[in-house]
């Protein structure tokens, strides 16, 4: 199985998370934020990325139609939302999708 065709080359909640961890970074160096903020949205962060990481594992070794739970989040609060996000950023950066 190439794990590089169709859904399971894409990272979509990969990417909210990176970016709730990269919005830890600045509000730490500009911002006087609370640290239960800071932590939070590191907590957060990091739940996307491994859920997104650990969803498509699963795809491309066991079962390629597996949603993980914030996939079907996702799916159920807003569609195909931040499938069409998530390729607006792969254009953004240049990666294919």
């Amino acid at each position: 199985m190439d794990p590089f065709k169709g859904e399971l080359k894409k990272k979509h909640h990969f990417y909210v998370g990176i970016l709730a961890l990269l919005l830890v970074f600045v509000l730490i160096w500009k911002t006087a934020t609370a640290l239960w903020v800071l932590v939070a949205l590191t907590l957060f962060g990091l739940w996307m990325v491994i859920d997104d990481l650990y969803q498509h594992w699963i795809q491309t070794r066991k079962d390629p139609t597996y949603r993980s739970p914030v996939n079907r989040l996702y799916r159920k609060l807003f569609g195909k939302l931040h499938v069409k996000i998530a390729e607006w950023i792969e254009d953004k950066l240049g990666l294919p999708h």
